[in-house]
């Protein structure tokens, strides 16, 4: 953790306190190395990219947000723009003000990412957080709204801001805080994307093959298959394979709890059980949780 000299502010960068001794012209060209990375990875990498907009803003950069224009006009990318999001997060303050150039930019971005959010949201098709570069565009909007004075630039933000209040339930827990201060709105805690009381499990014997299937009540659909719970101590073991693309890992030990050990098997586990292993067989992710 690297506090930046002078201030109280914690830069969140790996490598902070050596970027933070460069003169202002050689972090500049770090910074522009770096969001060139950036825009080349898969995920773009939150603490790097706005800790180096804390770094310019703490500086005293006067004008890395005009190069951020034109970078972004240069590489009009998805990630790109993720990156100069979470950038500009970190850049823009109060005495840093935003370019009215890359609120537009974001506004319209913000409209044309979100679009088939809300319509799936509509449609009542399970959405699940985080997503993506709208949940970028949402802290870069806040920080621009918390960093202006401009009356006519808030008021534009806080009506993009505002079409989103369907989909705010899926936006990180930093841009919900700021969703609500922004609009002076509540978010509630979204619905479960697949509601365990609309799904049932059954076994199944395959020759020497015995699994449990998790489907959907209504249509049969078939969504991930358990295999056999294995009790080892007072930890209970359960490996299993999601079928349907768009089910988390989240959500799938919701429906192997509920409708497997619960329902099923009719809590046989409760009394023996402390924590619950999960692993998810196709990425050998593991998680656990109490037996409650």
């Amino acid at each position: 953790m690297y506090v930046f000299p002078g201030t109280n502010q914690i830069v969140m960068h790996p490598d902070a306190k050596r970027l933070a001794a460069l003169p202002r012209p050689e972090l500049r060209e770090q910074a522009r190395t770096e969001l060139a990375l950036q825009s080349e990875a898969a995920v773009p990498d939150l603490e790097r990219v706005m800790g180096l907009g804390q770094l310019l803003r703490l500086k005293g950069d006067p004008d890395f947000g005009v190069e951020l224009v034109a970078w972004l006009n240069a590489q009009p990318t998805t990630n790109a723009l993720d990156v100069a999001c979470l950038f500009v997060s970190g850049y823009w303050s109060p005495e840093r003000k935003p370019e009215s150039a890359l609120v537009a930019r974001f506004i319209d971005a913000l409209a044309t990412h979100a679009l088939p959010l809300l319509a799936a949201q509509a449609g009542g098709e399970p959405l699940s957080a985080p997503i993506g570069v709208t949940d970028s565009l949402v802290l870069a909007l806040i920080a621009a709204f918390q960093s202006s004075k401009d009356r006519a630039l808030r008021d534009r933000i806080l009506s993009a801001l505002l079409v989103l209040v369907p989909i705010a339930p899926y936006l990180q827990a930093s841009s919900q805080s700021g969703f609500t201060e922004v609009t002076g709105l509540p978010v509630p805690p979204p619905p479960p994307a697949y509601p365990p009381e609309s799904y049932r499990a059954y076994r199944c014997l395959e020759g020497p093959a015995e699994y449990y299937a998790i489907e959907h009540r209504s249509n049969h659909r078939e969504v991930l298959r358990a295999e056999l719970p294995v009790l080892r101590g007072r930890n209970l073991e359960v490996s299993y394979r999601i079928l349907e693309p768009k089910l988390k890992d989240r959500s799938a030990r919701a429906l192997i709890f509920r409708c497997l050990l619960v329902e099923l098997l009719e809590d046989t586990y409760r009394r023996k059980t402390t924590l619950v292993f999960y692993k998810n067989q196709a990425t050998n992710g593991t998680a656990s949780e109490r037996y409650a």
